[in-house]
């Protein structure tokens, strides 16, 4: 009969930031798709000269997603000769929506420039600010070997105080969770919020938790009577 114990554990660790990640929102709503497409351009080439005004090339800008839908709203009028109103779609005019990303390697000052640079550009740029690990792999990689190496220490225990010993790691799985430090921000509060247009939030991210939670199926074999002693 085969015999085995099941062994979990959870473990983490803290590790400062390395990354900024920038997630801009630009948006409006204008009465032809063309007025919407020069808004855009128009708003774009702002990001753009905001960010070298800041000493930060243009470059880091990157576009993700660019949309543009009509604007639809509901007229009720009544139905004939009936004493009941339906509703008719009309169009007033059309959204414009962009999705635009920064992503950095964390420096000095950094998040300050982009911060002004961003809050310079009126008040159809909103952004957040993310704060990350850019390359985690290693970190995961020596958090799932101590978390297995926790495991086995203790099904060795277990396994002891029932007259047993742990002789093979039949099965495993893990997940790992990691908590990323996010600050949303618009241009009209940075200015409401602040004396001066050159003015930033100091910024000092804390460390981000890395979890692993490892689950674990250990063979185990009964102890002869001499080594119980």
């Amino acid at each position: 009969m085969e015999r085995t114990i099941d062994v979990s554990t959870n473990m983490s660790i803290q590790v400062p930031p390395d990354t900024i990640d920038v997630d801009i929102t630009i948006q409006g709503t204008f009465k032809t798709r063309e007025d919407c497409t020069a808004k855009y351009n128009v708003l774009l080439q702002t990001i753009k000269d905001a960010l070298e005004k800041n000493g930060l090339p243009a470059s880091i800008l990157k576009n993700n997603k660019y949309s543009v839908s009509s604007h639809q709203v509901n007229r009720y009028k009544k139905d004939g000769e009936g004493d009941y109103y339906v509703a008719e779609k009309k169009i007033k005019g059309f959204i414009f929506r962009a999705n635009l990303l920064i992503k950095e390697h964390l420096e000095e000052d950094l998040v300050e420039k982009i911060w002004k640079a961003l809050s310079s550009c009126g008040n159809e740029v909103t952004f957040s600010i993310e704060f990350s690990i850019e390359h985690d792999d290693a970190i995961k990689d020596n958090l799932s070997v101590d978390a297995i190496i926790a495991c086995h220490q203790k099904a060795n225990l277990l396994a002891k105080a029932a007259g047993a010993k742990a002789v093979g790691l039949k099965y495993a799985e893990y997940d790992f969770k990691r908590r990323d430090l996010t600050y949303t921000a618009c241009a009209c509060s940075a200015y409401n919020d602040f004396e001066s247009k050159n003015q930033a939030p100091a910024f000092d991210p804390s460390d981000i938790d890395v979890n692993c939670y490892v689950k674990t199926t250990w063979e185990i074999e009964l102890l002869p009577p001499d080594d119980l002693l």
